[in-house]
Formats: structure tokens, sequence, C-alpha cells
């Protein structure tokens, strides 16, 4: 429909929680950066479940708590993103 309208598709930001989790976590805090490890860690409130909708609520959730890391980042955490 875009193409045939001459609208190009818009394109979106991709955030990928499992790389910033490994960015933002201690290698102590979670075994590894799957999305029910994150979950739990983070107390969301709907555990993913390969349901999409389930999912979707589990990954705001740990979006969430991931940013929420990054507002109050531990000591070395600028350097490790770049900062």
């Amino acid at each position: 429909a875009c193409r045939s309208s001459g609208i190009g598709w818009p394109t979106a930001a991709v955030i990928d929680t499992a790389v910033l989790a490994r960015l933002v976590l201690h290698n102590a805090e979670v075994p590894d950066c799957r999305l029910a490890t994150l979950a739990e860690f983070f107390a969301a409130r709907t555990m993913p479940c390969h349901r999409a909708l389930a999912d979707a609520r589990a990954t705001a959730d740990v979006l969430a708590g991931l940013l929420g890391r990054l507002a109050a980042p531990r000591p070395g955490a600028l350097a490790v993103l770049g900062g």
C-alpha cells in the first residue's frame, strides 16, 4: 500500500533487551539473558509464554527495569556504554 501510494515505509528503532541486559546487569545477577529469566528478575507482571501479547507485556516490564538501571548506573557503566 505504501509503495503504490508513493509513501516510504517508516523505519523503527530496535531495542534488543538481551543486548541491553548484558551491558547493564552483572553476570552474578542473572544466569542468562533470556526473556523468561529477565522477566523473573525484574518481577514482570506477565511471564512470557510464547504468546505475542504476554511476551510483549513481559518485554515492556523488562525494558522498564533495564532503563531504571540505566537511570542509576553502577560505577563504570558509562564506560561500558561508550560514554
